[in-house]
């Protein structure tokens, strides 16, 4: 398969969907262990343009006196272990600037196949790394939640919290041993309203026996 075939493959899944607006690097390396997606913002940051980039292999980021050993040592643990991998490494701007980035690759497996099919890769100016694990995970959160209202036919309706759901959590946080001042700081209510459920249901309860 050609790698702009490739790569209009997983543009238009639900992947690629995902990752174009991500705004950190983001590339796809294929099991050929060649790039078939980058996303906006990788290109951006590299310094390539999208058609420079796609089908060559990720070695193509590394300093040319990179270690072969430790090359070997990534791919077995992403490949053959299939575990992911995060740290710094050293990278190569298309200007040929060397730069260490803040890197986290992951496997992606399907049902189909027990071995890698592709692997995920995320990256950043190490300062930014907290910001950028952040940012994957609001980004993720805000589009799967889109997406997820753009694809259901039957939006189920939500209630107010109801008088039940309200003597319930008393009722929860009372067996975990919270006091009632802490129960109703932790709720929003007063301590009487606190105090007059578990009354109430104290009268229920006695009612029974």
């Amino acid at each position: 398969m050609l790698s702009s075939d490739h790569y209009n493959i997983v543009k238009n899944s639900l992947l690629g969907q995902m990752f174009d607006g991500f705004e950190y690097p983001c590339n796809v390396i294929n099991s050929a262990y060649r790039i078939v997606y980058v996303n906006k913002a990788f290109c951006k940051f590299y310094g390539y343009k999208l058609e420079q980039i796609l089908g060559l292999s990720p070695k193509v980021l590394l300093p040319r006196n990179y270690q072969p050993k430790k090359i070997l040592e990534l791919q077995h643990l992403i490949i053959i272990k299939k575990k992911p991998f995060w740290g710094l490494f050293s990278n190569v701007h298309a200007s040929g600037r060397e730069l260490t980035v803040f890197l986290k690759i992951v496997p992606i497996i399907t049902e189909a196949s027990p071995h890698p099919v592709a692997h995920l890769s995320i990256c950043c100016d190490v300062p930014k790394k907290e910001a950028m694990l952040l940012s994957l995970l609001s980004h993720i959160s805000n589009f799967t939640y889109s997406y997820d209202s753009k694809v259901k036919r039957i939006t189920p309706k939500i209630s107010s919290y109801r008088r039940g759901d309200r003597q319930s959590e008393i009722i929860k946080l009372t067996k975990l041993g919270y006091s009632t001042k802490e129960i109703a700081g932790m709720m929003g209510i007063t301590t009487s309203t606190v105090g007059f459920v578990k009354w109430k249901l104290s009268i229920k309860k006695n009612s029974r026996i």
